[in-house]
C-alpha cells in the first residue's frame, strides 16, 4: 500500500466531514494501513492544514454552544474524547466567538416557558438539568436568579 493511496483515502474521508488527528489516525489504522505510513500521511495533512485540531475544536465549540446549547464542561469532555489536547481546547475557547452566558439565559427562558415551579425542588431539577448540559454551577445560579424562574415564597 502506498502513501499516496492512504492520503487519497484520507482526503476522501475529509470531503465528508472534519476529523481530529486522533480520529483520522484511528480510521486509517482500522482500514489496515501500516502505522508508519499513516503517521506520514497525518503529518502531511496537518502541514497542509487539512487536519487541524484547533480549527476543529473552535468550530465544534461554536456549534455546540450556539446550536445545541451545551456548556463548557460538556464540550471539553467531548473534545477530549475525540483526542483534542487540553491546551488546544482552551485555546479554541478563547478563539471561539460565542457568549456562553447569554446562550444559557436564552436556553433557560425557552426551556422554562410555560413551566410552573411549585417548590424549591423544581428549581433544583432545572439546575441539575443545566449542570448535565455542561454549564458552570456559578453561571447556572446567577442565570436562574436573573431569569423569570420564581418559586412561591411559602414553599421555600
Amino acid at each position: 500500500m502506498s502513501v499516496d493511496k492512504i492520503k487519497s483515502y484520507a482526503i476522501k474521508l475529509l470531503s465528508y466531514r472534519m476529523y481530529t488527528v486522533k480520529q483520522m489516525s484511528e480510521k486509517l489504522s482500522q482500514k489496515g494501513f501500516e502505522q508508519d505510513m499513516v503517521d506520514e500521511v497525518l503529518f502531511e495533512l496537518c502541514k497542509a492544514k487539512l487536519l487541524d485540531d484547533l480549527n476543529y475544536a473552535t468550530l465544534y465549540i461554536e456549534d455546540s454552544i450556539n446550536l445545541k446549547q451545551k456548556g463548557r464542561f460538556r464540550i471539553q469532555m467531548e473534545l477530549s474524547e475525540k483526542g483534542v489536547d487540553k491546551n488546544v481546547i482552551n485555546c479554541a475557547f478563547e478563539t471561539a466567538e460565542v457568549d456562553e452566558y447569554s446562550i444559557l439565559l436564552d436556553y433557560i427562558e425557552r426551556y422554562t416557558r410555560g413551566m410552573v415551579f411549585e417548590n424549591y425542588k423544581d428549581v433544583e431539577k432545572l439546575k441539575a438539568h443545566l449542570y448535565r448540559k455542561g454549564y458552570d454551577s456559578g453561571d447556572i445560579n446567577r442565570a436562574v436568579k436573573e431569569s423569570d424562574v420564581r418559586v412561591p415564597e411559602t414553599s421555600q
